[in-house]
């Protein structure tokens, strides 16, 4: 019966004929079919922490250094506040409902549930992290779910990767944020031209505003002109020693060393059903989407 399955299986390789193939814990690596998950999840999990540094390779050099276009340091530093058990449990509160539990099986609904114990334990932890500038290891492990994009299902690059991490760690994520943009607003850091990850901005706006420009160009008897770029994995290419560079013109001391230290010494594993792979460390990238997303 065995041989009759890998029969059919081989021949909807052949005629391409991947929709048929009902058993999806299957891959092609080194020229053959592997059904072996644990095979399958270190497959998936050294292409999804590797495919950065290969886009990386392919970037032109230029001659120009990124601190050409750095402006001029802001003479304040960001100050962060400790936090109470009031706001620790509202951010609990309105955190997405999913059902996906992270690498410590643990799921926001189980997070919403102890909330009314747990806010006040996770405030203590949170001040000290703030307090001393270092963020857990055990808090930078993400799991990685690859989720089919299209083509075959047996090419590891027609997935993505959908990181999960800790739940502990988003909530202290969207601590940092809010004081980061606090900052960020009070200083007049951002350029009014960016329209992506603010309140009150959309893209709806953003292709307002280019509308306008055409139409005042028109009006003024001007050429318009218009360049789009689309960049492959923006954020998991994100080079973090010049992240941090940028971040010193304006983030300096504890809460530099606590933003350095959060986002380095990644790693990530990938789960198969109930296999996981072993663990990759990540070495470019931000998976911390509130926390840099202004910067790189």
């Amino acid at each position: 019966m065995n041989d009759i399955r890998n029969t059919w299986r081989q021949l909807n390789l052949i005629l391409h004929r991947y929709k048929h193939i009902r058993n999806k814990f299957q891959l092609e690596i080194n020229g053959s079919i592997s059904f072996e998950k644990k095979e399958i999840a270190n497959t998936f999990n050294k292409y999804f922490s590797s495919v950065a540094d290969n886009l990386r390779k392919k970037i032109p050099k230029v001659n120009n250094i990124f601190q050409d276009y750095l402006r001029n340091p802001n003479q304040h530093s960001i100050f962060l506040k400790e936090t109470n058990p009031e706001e620790v449990s509202d951010i609990i509160l309105n955190l997405k409902d999913s059902s996906p539990t992270d690498i410590y099986d643990i799921s926001t609904k189980f997070i919403k549930m102890a909330n009314p114990g747990i806010s006040q334990n996770l405030t203590l932890i949170f001040n000290k992290l703030i307090k001393e500038g270092v963020f857990p290891n055990l808090y930078k492990i993400a799991k990685v779910i690859p989720i089919h994009k299209n083509g075959s299902t047996l090419s590891v690059s027609n997935f993505r990767p959908i990181s999960l991490l800790p739940i502990i760690s988003k909530i202290f994520e969207r601590l940092l944020y809010s004081r980061l943009v606090s900052f960020l607003n009070k200083n007049g850091i951002l350029t009014d031209s960016q329209y992506g990850f603010q309140t009150n901005k959309s893209t709806e706006l953003a292709v307002k505003a280019i509308t306008n420009n055409i139409i005042k160009s028109f009006e003024d008897k001007e050429s318009a002109f218009g360049i789009f770029l689309d960049f492959a994995k923006a954020f998991d290419t994100v080079d973090r020693n010049i992240l941090m560079e940028k971040l010193k013109h304006g983030i300096r001391g504890i809460p530099l060393n606590l933003f350095q230290s959060y986002l380095t010494n990644r790693k990530q594993y990938t789960q198969i059903e109930d296999t996981l792979s072993e663990w990759n460390n990540v070495k470019y990238g931000v998976k911390v989407a509130y926390l840099v997303q202004f910067f790189s």
